[in-house]
């Protein structure tokens, strides 16, 4: 019900055709608005053809320090997009660069290259520091002398501080 039917033989058919349709629609949004960000700033010729460097400058320029859709209240107003969405935003664009391909209208190499990759993992960490950030705040609630703020940092906010010490040590 919730995927788009296929009139294809197993054999030759796409992807997209067995993708649900949640995600057909959030993919299709996503690259849209890629299409809309390229519009003024490259070639009528290619300007929608998907290359590495031209989602680098998207996901910089468009989509990582804007604020979160999600939050409108007055309270979120500051909170940006987190890693969850520029990882969607990839994976929409890629899908995009996909179907160039099998149309024969783009031979760039894929587009998740070492640029869009890094700062992925920019953000990634940038979230766990968030994370860690507000668990630790959370503990704390109560003051310096109250009994939250006596405990020990629970064993999800060690891992991730151990998570982060390993992934700092990678790079």
């Amino acid at each position: 019900m919730g995927r788009q039917s296929s009139t294809h033989d197993e054999g030759t058919s796409t992807p997209q055709e067995h993708r649900s349709l949640n995600t057909s629609r959030s993919y299709a949004s996503k690259q849209e608005e890629f299409k809309s960000w390229c519009n003024d700033r490259f070639p009528e010729n290619t300007k929608h053809i998907v290359t590495g460097e031209k989602l680098h400058s998207f996901l910089s320029e468009a989509v990582m320090n804007r604020q979160s859709r999600r939050g409108r209240k007055a309270v979120d107003m500051d909170r940006k997009v987190k890693s969850s969405t520029m990882e969607l935003y990839v994976a929409a664009i890629t899908d995009l660069f996909q179907k160039q391909v099998r149309l024969g209208i783009n031979s760039h190499p894929h587009p998740r290259i070492p640029a869009v990759k890094q700062l992925l993992r920019n953000m990634r960490r940038e979230d766990m520091l968030k994370r860690i950030e507000s668990n630790s705040k959370g503990a704390t609630g109560g003051g310096a002398g109250s009994a939250a703020a006596q405990k020990s940092p629970s064993p999800m906010t060690h891992q991730r501080s151990s998570e982060l010490a390993h992934s700092q040590r990678k790079q």
